[in-house]
């Protein structure tokens, strides 16, 4: 019996070839695209804070202390509590709203006077 093209299975016939690449294809970029991260790692971040406005400020308040203590503006035991202040200054200048915890924009209440 002489095999025709129309008594072949469909598993036999090129177009179950072509699907069966597709398939493949699609699960190869599957697995690409799930081990992205391990296969291209996220470029690294500066450890200075990049962008970030108050690690700038930050760093730009210690070395204004540092080059003070150098030059004898400032003691030693000055120059530590600014450095202790540092933080809460540049949070202070760079805050977005309010206090924390309300919105952008709202200010607090009055207090009462007495």
């Amino acid at each position: 019996m002489a095999r025709g093209t129309r008594d072949s299975a469909f598993l036999d016939r090129p177009a179950a070839r072509a699907v069966a690449l597709v398939v493949f294809a699609l699960c190869a970029a599957s697995l690409v695209y799930i081990d992205r991260k391990d296969i291209w790692p996220a470029p690294k971040v500066e450890a200075g804070g990049g962008g970030d406005p108050i690690a700038l400020c930050m760093r730009d308040r210690l070395a204004v202390i540092d080059a003070q203590l150098r030059d004898g503006v400032l003691k030693p035991a000055q120059a530590e509590l600014f450095r202790t202040r540092v933080d809460a200054l540049c949070q202070a200048q760079n805050r977005r709203g309010g206090p924390e915890g309300l919105p952008p924009g709202m200010t607090p209440q009055q207090l009462p006077s007495r």
